[in-house]
């Protein structure tokens, strides 16, 4: 609760300072460096929330400087985009995604980072708590507790046994399978960790699942988000349940997902930039939760698994994805 009153002073605070967006036409063009990790569905509506929020707070295309770059899931290119960035220096820089966000805050110690789409700061090490980073860093996390999802996904089937499909080595997706085990290890759930590290592993593993566990919940993988299609065909072919915090990933078939609306996430993120713009130092800002958690249940693997819903699940959901 301290948090959000917080924020919505800061966020006062910003709006007063950005009534007169006319005042930015007498100012340098605002340079922003953006990394983003991946070319998921999320990446994409997050980053659109970001600049139509710092639109709306003033700094329009005529005010701005942005130059964007991808990383293309990989480790090696984010590094050197952020090796890049903190070279040529920036005003401030906006991150999508865990691996993005390290990249830069291992390269820029000084120069403002926001950021959005990273399930958590503070066990990736970026940053030292959520009511003060502690750094040059604030931003918007979409971590969702594991209770709350193994609850919906368990209001929709219990289930005993869960897999989880990561990648070692990728902080969010390793991050994730803790939050899970920790979780079920009070639930009496049992878990089966899938590790991912090669694209064609992933429809084999799959079928391996097959009357081996109930439900497939999919992280943040890199690889995962690469073959999530053939993920996804599969599970429903297998007849298990595919769940997630990732909610995009329901328009491709996912049956159902938990969690925050990313292009809202970007909103929020700007506001942030927006304040830090202004004068308003990082660490003063809290890292801010999703504003807003969604049910999500994709109708046709619904149909085709033919799962029934009770009324009470239904008026859970937020909407089905046709």
């Amino acid at each position: 609760m301290f948090n959000r009153i917080l924020i919505s002073l800061f966020c006062l605070i910003a709006t007063l300072s950005l009534s007169n967006p006319s005042a930015f036409a007498q100012q340098p063009k605002k340079r922003i460096g953006v990394l983003v990790w991946a070319d998921d569905e999320r990446y994409v509506q997050s980053l659109k929330g970001f600049l139509d929020q710092l639109s709306q707070d003033g700094l329009s295309q005529d005010h701005l400087d942005i130059d964007v770059q991808h990383a293309q899931s990989n480790k090696a290119k984010a590094m050197k985009i952020a090796k890049a960035f903190a070279h040529e220096g920036r005003d401030i820089y906006f991150s999508l995604g865990t691996p993005a966000t390290t990249a830069l805050f291992e390269e820029v110690k000084d120069t403002p980072i926001v950021f959005s789409l990273v399930f958590n700061p503070v066990d990736s090490k970026i940053v030292q708590g959520t009511d003060r980073s502690g750094n040059n860093l604030t931003g918007v996390t979409n971590n969702v507790p594991m209770d709350m999802i193994l609850e919906v996904l368990n209001a929709l089937r219990p289930v005993q046994r869960i897999a989880i499909l990561y990648t070692p080595g990728e902080s969010n997706s390793e991050i994730q399978l803790h939050d899970l085990q920790k979780t079920c290890s009070v639930t009496g759930i049992v878990v089966v960790p899938v590790p991912i590290s090669l694209e064609d592993d992933a429809a084999e593993m799959i079928n391996y699942l097959k009357g081996r566990v109930e439900a497939v919940y999919l992280s943040g993988s890199s690889v995962v988000g690469k073959k999530i299609d053939m993920i996804i065909a599969a599970s429903v072919r297998s007849g298990l349940i595919t769940v997630s915090h990732l909610l995009n990933y329901t328009e491709q078939g996912m049956l159902l997902g938990i969690g925050g609306n990313s292009y809202d996430d970007g909103r929020q993120a700007a506001k942030m930039a927006s304040m830090v713009l202004n004068g308003v130092k990082p660490t003063d800002i809290p890292i801010a939760g999703t504003s807003k958690l969604e049910i999500l249940v994709n109708r046709r693997s619904l149909e085709r698994m033919r799962l029934p819903l009770s009324d009470a699940f239904r008026k859970k959901i937020t909407r089905f994805v046709e």
